[in-house]
């Protein structure tokens, strides 16, 4: 019997960490969502995530993808040698969502990830924290009330600027600009 509740004890805390952890991300729906309104022109989105999360995502991309009319491309990263490399297959002047995990909300991938996105003209969207004080176009963060905080950073994306209308932005409910 003690076992037994060692077990489900031992099995609810692998759960709720497992929630936690994958939890911190917006839904591809807010994503997507808000990438539309704030950039409309936007036809195609690609995205690096964790591979061991790609199935269970999928289901949700497609569906947010669809309802937004957008073409998604998926990027398993699971070691920082695949960043570079998959850096290189995103073509200039595209979005791109940086999904939490290990590998990619290090300090150094993140900032490798910005430096060579900016340099490439693409414009990084995520949910991490630090890949909205490294310089994301757009960051749909948690805050600790759960409650969705966007922020949009035009501060490393001053060519965004006259495209993002003013009203796009309280549309979505933009609650910090960074300039």
């Amino acid at each position: 019997m003690k076992f037994k509740k060692l077990f489900l004890i031992s099995l609810l805390l692998v759960i709720l960490t497992h929630i936690t952890v994958f939890s911190q991300d917006a839904s591809p729906s807010q994503f997507f969502y808000v990438i539309k309104k704030l950039l409309p022109e936007t036809k195609s989105v690609s995205i690096f995530m964790d591979p061991e999360i790609i199935d269970k995502e999928r289901v949700s991309l497609n569906r947010a993808a669809l309802q937004n009319q957008l073409k998604v491309k998926i990027y398993p990263i699971s070691s920082p040698i695949e960043l570079g490399k998959n850096i290189r297959q995103l073509s200039g002047g595209s979005v791109l969502v940086v999904y939490t995990s290990d590998v990619l909300t290090s300090k150094s991938s993140a900032a490798y990830v910005l430096k060579k996105c900016i340099e490439k003209n693409i414009t990084v969207v995520s949910s991490s924290q630090l890949y909205s004080d490294l310089g994301a176009f757009l960051g749909l963060l948690r805050g600790e009330d759960n409650k969705l905080k966007i922020v949009v950073n035009f501060k490393q994306y001053a060519n965004l600027q006259n495209n993002v209308m003013q009203e796009r932005m309280q549309l979505v409910g933009v609650t910090q600009v960074i300039e």
